[in-house]
């Protein structure tokens, strides 16, 4: 009977380290997690191919069952006309183009990342770690962006490779 007791605190402990072990990490990768939202805010602002690029991965982005390999972003980061360039960095053809597409409340269309950036009052991010199979895992996240002017408040998924925060889901159409 004392070893089942014992052997339960035991377990009960365990428990307790692993819940105390992820909040002590969270606060770090909260904070790495916020430079990469101000780096990829940055990036749009600048309208830097080449720093969007270094945090994409090697493997490209997720995209619905499918993946959108590196080579292909790359060719559409130069593409002024692709989607992916359209949404970064035009916005009055983004929104001509895609953003009724995605909303039928035009307070909550999609508007291209550089206006929105370039507009938002009040910015803030949002970091939500992602439950996988019931359990937080700290080493994938999204940060959506909200301004106080906007309804429309878009979100960037990020995950942990090789110590470094890397843009995990696509930001193309996927559908």
């Amino acid at each position: 009977m004392l070893a089942r007791v014992t052997y339960s605190l035991f377990v009960m402990w365990l428990s307790c380290v692993a819940v105390n072990a992820n909040a002590a990490s969270e606060g770090p990768r909260r904070l790495q997690l916020e430079g990469v939202a101000n780096a990829f805010r940055s990036a749009v602002l600048t309208k830097s191919t080449s720093q969007i690029l270094a945090l994409i991965s090697k493997r490209g982005l997720a995209c619905a069952d499918g993946i959108v390999t590196r080579k292909e972003i790359e060719t559409d980061l130069a593409n002024d006309r692709s989607m992916l360039y359209t949404f970064l960095f035009r916005p009055k053809e983004f929104e001509a183009s895609y953003g009724a597409r995605y909303s039928s409340s035009p307070e909550t269309h999609p508007i291209s990342l550089i206006r929105f950036f370039r507009r938002a009052r009040d910015l803030q991010t949002h970091i939500n770690f992602m439950v996988i199979r019931g359990k937080l895992d700290l080493n994938y996240a999204c940060i959506r962006y909200h301004a106080s002017n906007f309804a429309y408040s878009p979100e960037v998924c990020f995950a942990r490779e090789h110590n470094t925060w890397v843009l995990s889901q696509s930001l193309y159409d996927c559908d």
